[in-house]
């Protein structure tokens, strides 16, 4: 399991994606509503270092699902924007000017609706039948039982 969450070689199905994204919104959503509990914590900026923390187990689950798409890891260049506004709302996020949070909340929007875009488009993209240049096929029992034993 550690190995599927921190590795971005290889390919994964669309079941496989879906687990790998449902647990990081559960955990983010199970967190945040924990924090929502404690008044004195800024719930916001430990949310954005979460994000921060989760960003390479869920970048390895997009390289892989990119993977069997037959595409490459540049895709990924299309999330550049979220992470820079996480890690914006994380350094500076209680200390900004009200212009300026207008500003990021607009640039978080377009953010976020590029990384959704994204998981939609690998969530209903059919991956590639068969090995590719990525690894073995997901779907193929054979091929996926011996990409594991490798």
């Amino acid at each position: 399991m550690i190995g599927f969450l921190f590795s971005p070689t290889g390919r994964i199905s669309c079941t496989q994606f879906f687990s790998a994204i449902a647990l990081v919104m559960l955990t983010m959503l199970l967190i945040g509503f924990g924090l929502g509990t404690l008044p004195a914590l800024d719930a916001s900026l430990i949310l954005s270092a979460l994000w921060i923390v989760l960003t390479w187990p869920l970048a390895c689950a997009l390289i892989k699902r990119l993977h069997d798409t037959g595409r490459s890891a540049t895709w990924l260049w299309l999330l550049a924007p979220q992470v820079a506004m996480a890690i914006a709302s994380l350094a500076v996020g209680g200390f900004m000017p009200g212009f300026v949070l207008w500003i990021m909340n607009i640039l978080g929007i377009l953010s976020n609706t590029l990384c959704w875009g994204l998981i939609l488009f690998l969530a209903v993209r059919t991956g590639d039948v068969g090995d590719n240049a990525y690894g073995a096929d997901p779907h193929d029992q054979r091929g996926a039982i011996a990409a594991n034993l490798q």
